[in-house]
């Protein structure tokens, strides 16, 4: 049985996970001009949980870090008129720094940390390319990134949005905290040889600065931690991205889903059955779902 807070759209599968990962996964200083990766040994599920590479901390020295410290005592709450653009920017960047220090909870036996796996890929099987194909044409408008620019994808799961952007010729960089994942889409970018670098690391680490052209966080991934670690995430985005990129977010409209939400949904999945029950919290205006499946075997 799996515990959600959110409710997630289906996401599709890939190809079938390679035998093995290039060492240098995840680890190239500059990362993000494309090479022809080479698979070489080590399995990847022998690959530690651990934070994003030290090496994608800083690709672009510099950047917010080198702007000037607002005047003492002037918080965010008191920008003077016509204050110069950067420096309120820094001066949200602090006040983010404030909120969210000490708020981090452990990722170790959460429930994210523990839903997106073998059984969540049996429950959602592969979203055809009729579905995926419009979702990608809506981020590249929205996202507006000129023929060849750079794109984070944030909790990019297996590549799903990844890898029909990568080819579209943009270097993308998929960030997700699920080794599986991460795995079946490794098949398909190896494979096919695409300009799509998949990173194991958590949302709310994120340490890129004015990276990249466009970011895009889909599949309601947004919400998953507290509103504190919400912020947290916000605040990785709004540094990775350079002046004038674009964020595309995709959230539930929460009177559409109480409209619309059933208490309890079945369905068929990659050789199991799927019960799912659905609670809402009108208070805290959160999600609660008890997942169930039956696999073809009877367990």
């Amino acid at each position: 049985m799996a515990h959600a807070r959110r409710r997630h759209r289906e996401p599709g599968v890939g190809s079938e996970p390679p035998d093995a990962l290039p060492d240098d996964f995840g680890a190239d200083a500059d990362g993000l001009s494309q090479s022809d990766p080479v698979a070489t040994s080590g399995r990847f599920d022998a690959l530690p949980l651990k934070e994003p590479e030290p090496s994608l901390a800083g690709i672009t020295p510099g950047g917010l870090d080198a702007l000037a410290t607002p005047p003492p005592g002037e918080g965010i709450s008191v920008l003077p008129a016509g204050a110069d653009p950067l420096w309120a920017h820094r001066a949200l960047l602090e006040e983010i720094d404030r909120q969210t220090k000490g708020a981090r909870r452990p990722t170790e036996g959460a429930w994210y940390a523990d839903l997106f796996g073998r059984d969540y890929l049996l429950a959602y099987p592969e979203r055809r390319p009729f579905a995926t194909d419009p979702e990608a044409d809506f981020v590249e408008a929205s996202l507006g990134v000129a023929a060849g620019g750079r794109i984070l994808d944030l909790a990019c799961g297996y590549g799903r949005m990844a890898v029909p952007l990568g080819r579209r010729g943009y270097e993308v960089i998929g960030v997700d905290l699920n080794l599986e994942m991460l795995e079946r889409g490794l098949g398909i970018v190896h494979r096919d040889k695409l300009p799509v670098k998949l990173v194991h690391g958590d949302m709310r680490d994120l340490k890129f600065d004015q990276v990249f052209d466009g970011a895009c966080l889909l599949d309601t991934s947004l919400g998953f931690f507290s509103e504190v670690e919400d912020l947290a995430v916000l605040k990785g985005l709004l540094r990775a991205l350079k002046r004038g990129g674009r964020l595309l977010l995709d959230l539930t409209n929460r009177d559409h889903l109480l409209d619309e939400l059933p208490l309890r949904n079945w369905w068929e999945g990659d050789g199991c059955l799927i019960q799912e029950d659905v609670d809402f919290d009108h208070l805290t205006s959160r999600l609660m779902t008890k997942r169930f499946l039956v696999y073809a075997d009877g367990t």
